[in-house]
């Protein structure tokens, strides 16, 4: 699971459940097959991981759209032909 945009590594929270972040060359949650394997019910544990890791990263996507300015917020510039 992938945020959008990347954050930089030392803005993710902290991750508890299963799997883990992956932080060479990109930014991601993942559940390796070894840790699939070691949770108390694998079914359960990747459904887990699943719901947690989409609001976890929803946060990184939400935190940039809020960001972005309002279109009442845009000048007429903004607005003006090949913007």
């Amino acid at each position: 699971m992938n945020p959008h945009p990347s954050p930089k590594v030392g803005a993710l929270p902290a991750w508890t459940g299963l799997g883990h972040w992956h932080t060479e060359r990109f930014v991601s949650l993942v559940l390796t097959k070894r840790e699939w394997e070691d949770a108390v019910d694998p079914r359960d544990g990747e459904w887990s991981f699943v719901h947690e890791a989409v609001i976890t990263c929803r946060q990184f996507t939400t935190a940039a759209v809020m960001s972005q300015p309002m279109p009442d917020q845009l000048t007429a510039k903004d607005n003006a032909p090949g913007r």
